[in-house]
């Protein structure tokens, strides 16, 4: 399949910026690696968002470290697959960004693959994490977000 950009309706990006606008939090990850995807994505953040950041989560961000209820493991290293080091330069580190809105992390994005690596998906060709790495990313995002909204914390990046 073919690396397209992401196309929303008007509709569909305004209820967008309002789950966002409501303290919600969005997780995207450039499935399969698409160039075109990440691309569009950052486009769309920077028109419904023009005042906002995007740099990389620290690696010193809770979501790393496994501090919240549930943590079970820091991640301290990422494995990616093959066809990565193609793009990128070789690293043990995750590459994800965070969006912030008004000192608020309002979204978390991945130019590499998180979705094919969480279902095991075998494929060549595929610019993202290996299997272990994005389920321990996923995972540990998933039970941070669970934690904070539970703590009923706004979520920042530290």
């Amino acid at each position: 399949m073919p690396s397209r950009p992401i196309e929303l309706t008007t509709p569909q990006q305004d209820g967008l910026k309002a789950y966002l606008d409501g303290g919600g939090l969005l997780l995207f990850d450039a499935a399969g690696g698409s160039v075109a995807a990440n691309v569009s994505m950052e486009a769309l953040i920077a028109r419904l968002y023009p005042d906002a950041t995007i740099a990389r989560l620290p690696d010193d961000h809770d979501i790393y470290a496994a501090k919240f209820d549930g943590g079970r493991s820091a991640i301290k290293s990422v494995t990616y697959r093959r066809f990565t080091t193609t793009r990128e330069p070789n690293s043990s580190r995750p590459r994800l960004r965070a969006v912030m809105q008004k000192g608020k992390l309002i979204a978390i994005l991945s130019a590499d693959d998180l979705s094919a690596g969480i279902v095991g998906y075998p494929t060549d060709g595929i610019a993202g994490y290996s299997p272990v790495s994005a389920t321990e990313i996923v995972r540990n995002i998933i039970l941070w977000r669970a934690d904070q909204l539970a703590s009923g914390a706004t979520p920042r990046p530290q």
